[in-house]
């Protein structure tokens, strides 16, 4: 009974939502100035619910106080270069509970993290070179940061996800095996993470397998399928190319960019299937969301909001939750 309760609660929760835009242009048009983007990939937000955007085509991450559509430069320079200054295609972002931020600088295969206010950053993970050794990986889709500074970071091409804790070089790798497969301790392509502090849970965007990983992380290398792992397609039980996980605090419910779909899908914990919450025709204050391809998806700290980058449309949108 308390397992249907929580599902019916979600759905009724799902509609009555609504949406607006975060960040960008409503139109799509990307751009340059400090209320456009270009290739929005992945966002981050604040305690204070402003949002942290990496701005991929304009080599930058550009804040957005809560409510403002201006935003202002945090990181980067806007323009492309490997200086301590600079990013080069950054693909995800994440900020502390200090507003200090680290940056996923994909072209340049490194981390950079950022002290808040602070002109340039540091490099903390990586070694600046393409490669796959517990020191370097290759494409970086993303990163998270734990509430001990331990950075996770998916290593796109080598099907792994690999933890640096600070001040050290060389990671462990708690995800995957280096190799593309489907068993229950590998991956292919992994494209987001999400990692559970109270458990010690990381979640794991399985782009290719059309699931949702989670691992134990320090007790098994061993992942379950908490989402989808039905085979790729778009029935309630399925995923299509799963971008991007977060998951609920309040709540355990696992939201997911299910790109491939077109929608975001709200698993409850321990369901079996999942609710459309938007894209692909959900209704959000009697208006149909558009959202199509690549997206990350995060979580106000009060569950509040949910932001999705939209990043083909140049633009973040605004789902208000409660």
């Amino acid at each position: 009974m308390h397992t249907i309760l929580i599902l019916y609660f979600s759905v009724i929760v799902a509609s009555m939502q609504t949406a607006t835009i975060a960040a960008g242009n409503a139109n799509g048009a990307g751009g340059s100035s400090l209320s456009a983007l270009q290739s929005p990939t992945g966002i981050s937000v604040g305690i204070d619910d402003s949002l942290y955007v990496s701005d991929h085509g304009n080599n930058r991450v550009i804040k957005f106080p809560e409510g403002s559509l201006t935003g202002s430069i945090v990181a980067g320079t806007g323009v492309a270069g490997n200086t301590t200054s600079q990013l080069n295609g950054p693909s995800g972002v994440y900020v502390d509970t200090s507003f200090n931020v680290y940056v996923a600088d994909s072209n340049n295969y490194r981390v950079m993290f950022w002290h808040s206010n602070a002109s340039a950053g540091v490099q903390v993970v990586g070694t600046g070179i393409s490669g796959n050794t517990l020191s370097s990986f290759d494409i970086l889709a993303c990163l998270f940061v734990d509430a001990q500074g331990n950075i996770y970071v998916c290593d796109f091409n080598n099907d792994r996800v690999m933890k640096f804790t600070p001040n050290v070089t060389n990671a462990v790798i708690v995800a995957g095996t280096g190799s593309a497969g489907s068993g229950s301790n590998q991956l292919n392509n992994p494209y987001s993470a999400y990692f559970d502090d109270v458990n010690s849970y990381l979640y794991v965007a399985d782009y290719h397998n059309n699931r949702i990983q989670r691992f134990h992380v320090g007790v098994s290398t061993n992942g379950t399928s908490v989402a989808g792992g039905n085979g790729q397609g778009s029935a309630s039980n399925q995923l299509n190319l799963p971008y991007s996980v977060c998951v609920s605090k309040i709540t355990n419910d696992i939201y997911i960019a299910d790109s491939g779909n077109n929608r975001v899908q709200l698993w409850n914990s321990g369901a079996t299937s999942g609710v459309t919450i938007a894209g692909n025709g959900a209704l959000f204050n009697n208006l149909s969301t558009p959202l199509q391809g690549s997206m990350d998806i995060k979580l106000s700290i009060n569950d509040t909001y949910l932001f999705v980058s939209e990043t083909s449309a140049n633009r973040v949108w605004r789902f208000q939750l409660v």
